[in-house]
């Protein structure tokens, strides 16, 4: 069973994290933190497959503390999980290692959904983050930044739809290939950009974007009708039990 561990100071959450995680009998939550310092100290015994973290901590050190991590967790994906999806946040996330983003107003099987992903080599995205990024490459915002030359025709296909933000299934439908030739194109990119994950290509191509931009991206989340952030997880007021 794959383990999996939290970062996150609001007790409520960790509460909600905690239940969607042990019911999906794949996964197993063995600690939660809710400051980096215990992280930092916890994390390193208890060596998870997948860290679950909020990037915006109240003491501002979440996304330097999970730079400090992944560089001594190299086998462990990190999925930061917020409320917060502006450009200057999703950025530092997955600049600091976050191979996922999930937005806070997502439901338990949209969770256990993005673990699944993380688990299977994917990069999982809320819509409202692969919105942002789809906004960063379009219209008068698109920044010319070139694809290395050393890229195939297939491969630089490949790599427009991922800074695209677009899912596996998604990539592969588009182009028309097996979930196995993707597979291939992607691990060719990653040595030729020098880079783990799909994550870490959009922040290469996101940042210049972004630097690009005159006036800055002005982000505008998409609502869901009628639900409130909080209201979307059904969180149950239940004490949270921190395991070290």
């Amino acid at each position: 069973m794959n383990t999996v561990s939290i970062i996150d100071a609001d007790p409520m959450i960790t509460s909600f994290l905690r239940e969607a995680i042990d019911a999906s009998g794949r996964y197993s939550c063995v600690s939660a933190y809710e400051d980096p310092a215990s992280a930092r100290r916890g994390l390193l015994i208890d060596q998870p497959g997948i860290v679950i973290f909020e990037p915006r901590l109240p003491d501002e050190t979440g996304i330097e503390s999970i730079r400090w991590l992944k560089s001594r967790m190299a086998r462990t994906e990190f999925l930061a999980f917020t409320r917060h999806d502006d450009a200057k946040t999703v950025f530092n996330a997955v600049s600091a290692g976050a191979t996922g983003y999930l937005c806070k107003r997502s439901g338990p099987e949209q969770l256990i959904r993005a673990l699944d992903d993380l688990s299977s080599g994917g990069s999982p995205l809320s819509a409202t983050v692969a919105r942002l990024i789809l906004e960063a490459f379009s219209g008068d915002h698109r920044a010319a930044v070139p694809f290395p030359a050393t890229l195939t025709r297939r491969e630089s296909e490949v790599l427009a739809e991922i800074v695209k933000g677009r899912m596996l299934k998604e990539i592969t439908s588009t182009l028309g290939i097996s979930q196995g030739t993707l597979n291939t194109h992607m691990r060719k990119l990653y040595r030729k950009l020098e880079v783990n994950s799909r994550c870490e290509i959009m922040a290469r191509y996101f940042s210049s974007n972004l630097r690009a931009c005159n006036p800055p991206l002005r982000i505008l989340p998409p609502a869901l009708p009628g639900l409130e952030p909080e209201s979307a997880f059904q969180l149950r007021q239940t004490p949270t039990k921190k395991i070290i």
